[in-house]
């Protein structure tokens, strides 16, 4: 093979990595998306769980740093 295949080959291989990466760039921030979306559900649902949830969790942190 000559340089100008093998890099016509590598900027093709490149320009498909390219393309798939940013399929799945979109495909996570979509995901993302869709667990904020039914986080703000559920709290708006169930404000008091959603309280006691945080207040829990919170609760656990403080001990945690404490003994660390």
């Amino acid at each position: 093979m000559n340089l100008k295949s093998e890099v016509s080959n590598m900027t093709s291989k490149l320009s498909e990595q390219r393309a798939e990466l940013s399929d799945r760039a979109d495909e996570v921030r979509r995901t993302v998306e869709d667990w904020g979306d039914r986080s703000r559900t559920f709290v708006r649902q169930n404000p008091g769980i959603a309280l006691l949830g945080a207040f829990a969790v919170g609760f656990i942190l403080a001990k945690a740093a404490r003994h660390a």
